[in-house]
């Protein structure tokens, strides 16, 4: 005969009887918290192998993303010189007119000009049609600037006054295409003008003066078009366009993705009054990427580099090829606007950049740059002839005589 227990149980006080076998049915059924505790390490280590590959899945979209941006505004540099039969001035466009001519409205040069980057005659061609007639009108100015009327007796100066100024100026306006996904930026900080990721190919391999056009070997020049047949390397062999990350914060940051290293004496960063006198100087300014103020020349960081996507200010809206990616850049803060402008971003391993003839390639930290006491161009006049910084060097030359390809 088989055992029975009693079990008491219920508010009648009735009693219940299980057998052996019914108890051992009942536990096989519960687990013990041990095992709840081996299932949840179990899910954990997924989670923690999962994630890495989710989050690197994720960035692979917003690089992809921010090349497809890259290629878009490269299509409208083709689109602008198929309209004006030349593609923009990247720094300091002085006419405003989309071809260079003067159209009714223009600046005076002497008097700190509107300083217009190379994205603002080519708005027409980004979808942003409206924001180019606000450049066009004289609220396109900034406060204290001088615009020209064109008058029958000839041309007189007027200044802008302040009610054009400020958040209403169109300078403050944010374009989402010129922001790249993976620095994080949705909009830009208060009282900062429209940023931008994306920089123009102005100097080339040549760390020149901002307003001296002699020293530009890049196929975007300064006050004056450029033409698509001056490419002589070919398009396939010439940058267009690279990344600058940003910084959310007015000086927030001393890493070298979002800061210049400035010195009030530029031989002691390796600039000299025209162009880069030792760029290995520069390159040392900072350890593990991060500049190390106060120290090698360093009187103090910038701040705000690229919160102004329409000014025409080289710092704003240009880079060179003399060191790699994601390298230390270095500025001249006494004179003649002398910067080494590295491209930068947060993808891992390199920066993206466009080519002329409007492909994207992702350009690595390690791309050939020759050695860092290369001799540099360090000509005020315009410098010729095959880049001294490998591959890297060659790509931002127009008309170097380069073979070199990526």
């Amino acid at each position: 005969m088989e055992k029975k227990k009693v079990v008491w149980g219920g508010g009648g006080g009735q009693r219940k009887s299980l057998s052996h076998k019914g108890l051992r049915q009942q536990r096989e059924g519960a687990f013990t918290l041990v095992e709840l505790l081996v299932v949840i390490a179990i899910i954990g280590m997924l989670i923690a192998l999962l994630l890495p590959a989710v989050q690197a899945a994720r960035e692979a979209a917003r690089r992809m993303q921010c090349t497809n941006k890259l290629r878009q505004i490269t299509l409208a540099v083709h689109l602008h010189a198929d309209a004006v039969q030349g593609i923009p001035a990247g720094l300091d466009n002085a006419y405003g007119g989309p071809s260079g001519a003067e159209t009714g409205r223009g600046v005076n040069s002497g008097v700190n000009p509107g300083r217009w980057s190379g994205f603002i005659p080519m708005l027409t061609y980004i979808e942003q049609s409206a924001l180019y007639q606000a450049f066009s009108s004289r609220e396109g100015l900034l406060v204290g600037d001088q615009y020209v009327d064109i008058y029958s007796d000839g041309f007189q100066a007027r200044t802008i006054p302040d009610t054009h100024g400020g958040a209403n100026s169109p300078f403050a306006t944010q374009i989402d295409l010129l922001l790249c996904p993976s620095n994080g930026m949705s909009g830009k900080p208060a009282n900062f003008t429209g940023g931008t990721n994306y920089r123009f190919n102005a100097s080339g391999d040549n760390a020149g003066t901002f307003s001296n056009d002699l020293t530009k070997r890049g196929p975007f020049r300064y006050q004056r078009q450029g033409t698509l047949m001056s490419i002589t390397d070919g398009l396939s062999n010439t940058l267009c366009f690279s990344e600058r990350a940003l910084d959310a914060v007015d000086g927030g940051s001393s890493h070298v993705r979002v800061q210049f290293a400035v010195s009030g004496t530029p031989a002691s960063i390796g600039l000299n009054s025209w162009t880069i006198a030792n760029r290995s100087v520069c390159n040392g300014t900072a350890a593990s990427g991060t500049y190390r103020y106060g120290t090698g020349g360093i009187t103090r960081w910038g701040s705000n580099w690229g919160w102004n996507w329409g000014g025409g200010h080289w710092y704003h809206v240009g880079f060179c090829t003399v060191l790699p990616p994601n390298s230390p850049s270095c500025y001249n803060s006494a004179a003649n606007y002398n910067a080494l402008i590295s491209p930068t971003s947060y993808h891992l391993g390199g920066v993206n950049a466009s080519l002329m003839d409007g492909s994207g390639r992702f350009i690595s930290d390690s791309i050939s740059s020759g050695t860092l006491n290369a001799p540099t161009l360090g000509s005020n006049n315009h410098p010729t002839g095959p880049s001294n910084f490998g591959v890297w060097g060659a790509l931002g030359t127009r008309d170097g005589g380069d073979s070199a390809t990526l």
